[in-house]
């Protein structure tokens, strides 16, 4: 039987090297493997509409979960993004957000016990610490983020839940 997410054609590059040196990609490893990670991205592709777009539509994932999402997405990024982007391009963004819920997640991520128990919860919270500032420094500005986002794209989906800001948009001409 075909699930939904096997009717999407995408193929994220998953970096999942055994026995990586790096202590933020050992703990992303440990977060979820790169089965996990797929399954997770096409998931979010067909939640954000993905079935409904061209068969055509020419996909790039820029960031991939790997942490460079937080460090790319800033004015110059997005300006540019919005300059090289098809003229009926989408711009899809999924990226931590200061919800309830990713705040009780940064709370169980301050709980020994929690980190003891729960091998994801302990790999999260590795991965922020290892990410620390870019990571806060994304969730601390969120007016910033969305009237960049606002300004440089026409909003068509635009929420935040679950810890993640949901956002579509298309390209805003600019004269």
């Amino acid at each position: 039987m075909k699930r939904p997410q096997d009717s999407i054609n995408i193929l994220p590059l998953v970096q999942a090297a055994v026995g990586h040196t790096d202590p933020w990609e050992a703990a992303y490893l440990r977060f979820e493997t790169p089965e996990q990670e797929i399954s997770k991205f096409s998931k979010r592709l067909i939640k954000m509409g993905a079935l409904d777009w061209s068969k055509d539509a020419k996909i790039v994932e820029l960031f991939c979960g790997r942490g460079n999402g937080l460090h790319a997405l800033s004015k110059q990024c997005l300006c540019e993004i919005n300059r090289v982007l098809c003229a009926d391009g989408l711009l899809v963004v999924v990226e931590p957000w200061l919800t309830p819920f990713l705040s009780l997640v940064h709370w169980l991520c301050r709980q020994s016990i929690a980190r003891r128990l729960s091998g994801k919860i302990d790999a999260l919270a590795t991965m922020i610490n290892h990410d620390r500032q870019t990571y806060e420094r994304w969730l601390d500005f969120p007016e910033i983020i969305l009237g960049l986002l606002h300004k440089y794209f026409s909003s068509e989906k635009c929420s935040c839940r679950w810890g993640k800001l949901w956002f579509i948009g298309r390209k805003r001409a600019f004269s």
